[in-house]
């Protein structure tokens, strides 16, 4: 009789695993909660999709492609969320050999790799410059505009920022929940 009980138990604990549908890790993600915002683990690497590891860079987009760049259920952080998670304690760290910015405090840390940005050179989308500043600095896009130019927030090993001058970039995205 002990066995019968075992098997069922077992069988339940199986079948019910097994009628969940697998959540697509791409474009899900277990998220973190700092100051109320649920900020993604993970940037932006295909439009729609998460890379696999926090410690991935991602795409670089430029600011319309940003605009589009998160998985349902997610958007680009407004200015006031990234002034506030640039409020919080931070450092800057090497993980899995990427270096970045980790802020909050734990067990509620954000790591955000220093991707670097590239430059368009001239006015015309079509020439662009090579990723600079990889491993030094990061440069997220905010979902904010004032006037015609969207925020965004940079860091480097020493100090971290808003600012709203870099229309000619191509910058990283880190999403937070809608």
């Amino acid at each position: 009789m002990r066995k019968v009980g075992i098997f069922i138990s077992v069988f339940a604990f199986v079948a019910v695993s097994c009628s969940q549908a697998p959540k697509n890790t791409k474009t899900t993600d277990v998220g973190v909660v700092i100051n109320g915002v649920t900020w993604a683990t993970r940037n932006i690497g295909e439009r729609g999709a998460f890379v696999s590891q926090p410690y991935h860079t991602g795409n670089l987009y430029t600011w319309d492609e940003a605009k589009n760049a998160c998985p349902a259920g997610w958007r680009l952080p407004t200015y006031d969320e990234m002034n506030n998670l640039s409020q919080v304690p931070y450092e800057w760290v090497t993980k899995n050999g990427v270096t970045g910015r980790e802020f909050g405090t734990a067990p509620n840390t954000l790591f955000l790799p220093a991707a670097g940005c590239r430059e368009f050179t001239t006015s015309v989308l079509d020439s662009v410059s090579a990723v600079g500043g990889v491993g030094r600095c990061g440069v997220y896009w905010c979902g904010t505009e004032t006037g015609h130019f969207p925020y965004f927030i940079y860091f480097y090993s020493d100090t971290t920022g808003l600012s709203t001058d870099c229309i000619m970039f191509s910058c990283s995205v880190r999403c937070v929940a809608e």
